[in-house]
């Protein structure tokens, strides 16, 4: 008999550990209570506020023989094929041109699945990438959603503050190049403007690995006693997964994908009073049916983009997960 995880619930690993906690919330609010421990949930749409789980009990967990009831799927294929992505990224290249900027364009893959065993795909995520935060979490509201983010959006340790800027995707042995620099520095910049009035440590530029894929990454690190989630609503949604000018981005994101991101690029993660916060983007993600999945990719665009590549650098980035994915 397998252990059913209940609703409005989440189990998660941090990254760099090899441990799952399971987190069960006694209410969900649209505030953080903080004088006790949230798992927060954050939909992309920056008109939308956050959802808090309060979390009830928090333990560890065998994620072996972890079950999830599982939803039908009730809506419409909303998968874009190439010739529809390519053409997307073609007005998104044009764009960045006009504005010498920068847009994240995704679309979401519709997947038919065999059974799913949850908790092997969780231990298969967790050791293939131990960098990253691996979650199932089981909303109301929201649906039942598994990921592998290798992104931070803010963890805030003893009073310490560390972001980072990630972007520009490489795979194999390719080098990274003019594009895939100026589209991380887009994400440097706009996260050091919106921290200007604070002190921030900046690191070099370095690689960060997640499976075969290659990304470009940025630290910061601040002292400071504001609350995590006022540095949160600053920095989302942040360039990396939307664009910049920000609003010229999101408009286009609203007029030319053609579907509601929910909480794909939005955040998650734990927050324990003001003493610390450990939040995450939510990225190579899925959200989970009975028969099939819905998995969330995108790349960023910028005036050096090839949109042939940038096709072949979601459909890369669907399969980090999907591989990963174990079946009855």
């Amino acid at each position: 008999m397998g252990h059913l995880l209940p609703t409005n619930s989440v189990v998660y690993s941090l990254p760099g550990s090899n441990v799952f906690l399971k987190a069960i919330a006694n209410s969900v609010d649209a505030y953080h209570k903080t004088d006790a421990q949230s798992f927060v949930i954050r939909s992309y749409a920056k008109d939308e506020a956050p959802l808090f789980f309060s979390v009830a009990s928090e333990e560890v967990i065998d994620v072996s023989n972890l079950e999830v009831a599982l939803p039908d799927f009730t809506g419409s294929d909303r998968s874009v094929d190439r010739e529809g992505y390519v053409l997307k990224v073609a007005k998104a290249i044009e764009q960045c041109r006009a504005t010498n900027g920068k847009i994240v364009l995704s679309r979401p893959v519709e997947v038919p699945m065999k059974t799913l065993h949850i908790g092997n795909s969780l231990i298969s995520l967790r050791a293939r990438y131990p960098q990253a935060f691996i979650y199932l979490l089981h909303s109301t509201t929201q649906g039942i959603w598994m990921g592998a983010s290798p992104e931070v959006l803010l963890v805030k340790e003893e009073g310490m503050y560390t972001t980072m800027a990630l972007a520009g995707t490489k795979w194999g042995e390719a080098l990274f190049e003019q594009k895939e620099f100026d589209e991380q520095l887009t994400v440097a910049r706009y996260i050091l403007a919106m921290l200007e009035d604070t002190v921030v440590e900046v690191s070099d530029m370095y690689e960060h690995p997640f499976g075969p894929l290659r990304h470009l990454r940025t630290d910061f690190r601040w002292e400071d006693e504001r609350e995590a989630l006022e540095f949160a609503e600053r920095l989302h949604p942040t360039p990396a997964v939307c664009g910049f000018p920000l609003e010229r981005a999101q408009n286009f994101i609203q007029e030319v994908e053609g579907y509601d991101r929910s909480l794909y690029t939005g955040y998650l993660g734990t927050l324990t009073s003001n003493e610390s916060a450990h939040l995450f983007v939510n990225l190579r993600c899925l959200q989970l049916f009975r028969d099939r999945a819905l998995v969330y990719v995108g790349g960023g665009i910028n005036a050096l983009s090839d949109p042939e590549v940038e096709w072949e650098e979601t459909e890369k980035k669907k399969d980090s997960v999907l591989s990963a994915l174990h079946y009855e």
